[in-house]
């Protein structure tokens, strides 16, 4: 393996690949136009170099070469609520997920998940929330910022919990 100046291995195989709706793994970007899915590299053609041994690299410094434009997420209408959190969820995790969104009166379908590091590409949105959980992230403008211990913790502190359940309750007040 050799290693390319400002770049490193992608630990999500291009950003896309780890946007995650919940009940549905959509594979690619929602909302994303066209126009910026030729720019990027197909998930399909990225399945195809794993599948064949194949690294792809990401630029660590994106500042090296400032011709080299992000990739933007647009987030569909139907997304209302932005999980951000760095960890994967294990079938405990979502179901306590899914547990909290029914209490704010919302459907898994109307939910995504991002790392923290892809919030700042997030450019179209029709959100209420952004939970960010165990981790440190900016938010999108214009929505309800709700900030928590990761999942995982939660399901051992009920302290976590209600603080949550109380960002929640502080915002229908």
């Amino acid at each position: 393996m050799f290693d390319l100046p400002g770049c490193c291995p992608c630990p999500f195989a291009w950003i896309g690949q780890n946007i995650t709706q919940f009940g549905i793994n959509s594979g690619s970007i929602p909302g994303q136009s066209e126009h910026h899915q030729g720019e990027q590299m197909k998930q399909r053609d990225l399945q195809l170099m794993k599948a064949i041994g194949l690294t792809y690299w990401q630029i660590r410094k994106p500042g090296i070469f400032p011709e080299q434009e992000q990739p933007v997420i647009d987030l569909p209408e139907s997304c209302k609520l932005l999980f951000v959190c760095d960890e994967e969820l294990d079938e405990h995790d979502r179901w306590l997920f899914g547990r909290i969104l029914g209490s704010m009166k919302l459907k898994p379908e109307q939910a995504l998940c991002l790392p923290a590091e892809a919030v700042e590409q997030v450019r179209e949105h029709q959100l209420k929330w952004c939970w960010v959980a165990g981790c440190e992230a900016a938010h999108p403008a214009d929505c309800q910022l709700l900030t928590s211990a990761s999942l995982k913790s939660m399901h051992t502190n009920p302290g976590a919990k209600k603080a949550l359940w109380q960002q929640i309750c502080s915002y229908d007040a």
